[in-house]
């Protein structure tokens, strides 16, 4: 049972405004799409899902992931590591989410102290965003990533396109905009 829930935030399409029903693709250049001056995760959850937990957030950044900072890197892994909560979604652009899932595995998901801790990271973004328009991948990968959190082993693992993975074992698909398992 989940007792609460850490939100960290960091932006990318998931936070961002951009209209559906005007351009049908998902965004490709930042031209086409503003981040929101607030994240809409916590908001969405509060408002929409209602979870019986506490829900905690920490806006580290709203940039695009192409513009995620070692600096950035460093809070995202101080705000893990100070959370008194065990379950942890880490919001991130899903152009460099494998990416990053990889680095966050390896600066914190072998570490005895975190391993020890019985944290579960989940790292997770959106094709489309949460707020502003249907249709939205990103309703789905929230609601998704706290159900799997009861059913996953602490460490570091990336939700998408049905699947949760563990962190450094995930590539993305750019051509067909999909996650895949990299080792079997």
């Amino acid at each position: 049972m989940i007792k609460d829930l850490q939100l960290i935030i960091t932006g990318g399409t998931i936070d961002k405004e951009w209209d559906p029903f005007i351009e049908l693709s998902p965004p490709k250049t930042k031209t086409k799409v503003i981040l929101r001056s607030r994240s809409g995760i916590k908001p969405y959850l509060d408002r929409v899902i209602q979870p019986d937990f506490p829900i905690y957030e920490n806006v580290v950044s709203l940039v695009d992931s192409s513009d995620i900072t070692d600096e950035i890197r460093q809070k995202i892994v101080a705000g893990i590591k100070s959370t008194k909560s065990e379950n942890i979604i880490v919001s991130h652009g899903t152009d460099s989410l494998a990416d990053f899932g990889k680095w966050l595995y390896k600066h914190i998901g072998t570490d005895k102290e975190f391993v020890k801790s019985g944290k579960k990271v989940i790292c997770l973004g959106g094709f489309y965003p949460l707020v502003g328009g249907v249709p939205s991948d990103a309703p789905f990968n929230v609601g998704f990533a706290i159900g799997m959190m009861e059913h996953i082993k602490p460490g570091v693992y990336i939700a998408m396109n049905s699947r949760v993975f563990v962190a450094n074992e995930c590539e993305k698909d750019f051509e067909k905009a999909k996650f895949y398992l990299t080792k079997s």
